[in-house]
């Protein structure tokens, strides 16, 4: 596929890339499709990022007497963050 000629807006020149997508597409039952592009994601310090996600500044264990009260000290530790930055 061809790109466009390139826009000018203001000072900058944008010419749009080529679209390299040649993944497969699985189309689900329910008329939904879902595919992947297999790209490898890497962090700024090329660290790998999948299986990884984004790790948190104030981890928070669960506990299980927290369970078997019913608490979620993980969203009450954040609400507690939140709350003490304002």
């Amino acid at each position: 596929m061809a790109c466009p000629p390139s826009t000018r807006f203001s000072n900058w020149t944008l010419t749009p890339a080529d679209t390299h997508f040649s993944a497969p597409i699985a189309f689900l039952l329910d008329e939904r499709a879902i595919s992947s592009t297999g790209m490898r994601v890497l962090e700024h310090d090329g660290s790998t990022h999948h299986g990884v996600g984004v790790l948190p500044t104030h981890p928070v264990e669960r506990t299980r007497k927290g369970l078997a009260a019913g608490r979620d000290e993980q969203v009450e530790a954040a609400k507690a963050l939140v709350l003490k930055r304002r």
